[in-house]
């Protein structure tokens, strides 16, 4: 299992290095032409950072599916923020205080799933995208063997240990607990995508604010 995650680990570093060089030779690129700050170049990244932090687009499309689409992500932070503990040793105090929040983000994001492949699926073809769904349904099963841990009381000591132990290059033992072994390695799996899906959503959305800024350039001038 640690020898599993080493690779996942690797797999990740190095997926976010090729995609961060992505970004850098976009903005190299925007850079180019007339040696000076150009103003429009600083508002296509104005634009494109409302529409990746804030979900502008989706707000003006499905307001719905916007107020899902922040639920899920606000609850999956939490619950990332909650499972800080387990590798982490002494726990932060303001880790510790929001265990309870975190918990409570936990029942809340595979509710938050399941909204937001119902608005997918029932509105325009527009919305459909097999990866958001693979991602989403990653999610979900995470989300319900996460809360099955929690309601059967795994030995938490046992998961500590380990994830702590992996997290430190020092490998122990895998605790007894399929339910466990599923749950981390469905993990894995997530975290092999979520590069892939965090960074190359930003180029894109930057890339589509830059033809509609050039498709506007060209009507005015015409």
């Amino acid at each position: 299992m640690p020898i599993i995650a080493y690779c996942v680990y690797a797999a990740f570093c190095w997926r976010v290095i090729f995609h961060a060089l992505v970004w850098y030779r976009a903005a190299m690129e925007l850079g180019r032409g007339t040696g000076r700050p150009h103003r429009g170049s600083l508002r296509i990244w104005t634009e494109t950072a409302a529409d990746v932090l804030l979900f502008r687009r989706l707000l003006y499309e499905n307001g719905l599916l916007w107020i899902c689409a922040w639920t899920f992500h606000v609850s999956f932070l939490l619950v990332l923020v909650r499972h800080m503990r387990y590798i982490m040793n002494p726990v932060p105090e303001c880790i510790a205080g929001l265990q309870p929040l975190g918990l409570f983000a936990g029942y809340i994001l595979p509710l938050s799933v399941i909204f937001i492949a119902l608005i997918r699926t029932t509105v325009r073809e527009r919305y459909v995208s097999r990866s958001n769904y693979f991602i989403l349904g990653l999610v979900f099963l995470i989300g319900i063997t996460g809360l099955l841990l929690h309601i059967f009381r795994s030995d938490l000591v046992g998961v500590k240990e380990f994830t702590l132990g992996v997290f430190t290059f020092s490998p122990r033992p895998v605790p007894q607990s399929p339910l466990f072994v599923v749950h981390f390695l469905l993990v894995l799996l997530l975290l092999l995508f979520l590069p892939f899906h965090l960074f190359i959503a930003p180029v894109i959305m930057h890339e589509a604010r830059k033809r509609e800024a050039g498709l506007k350039r060209m009507l005015h001038e015409r």
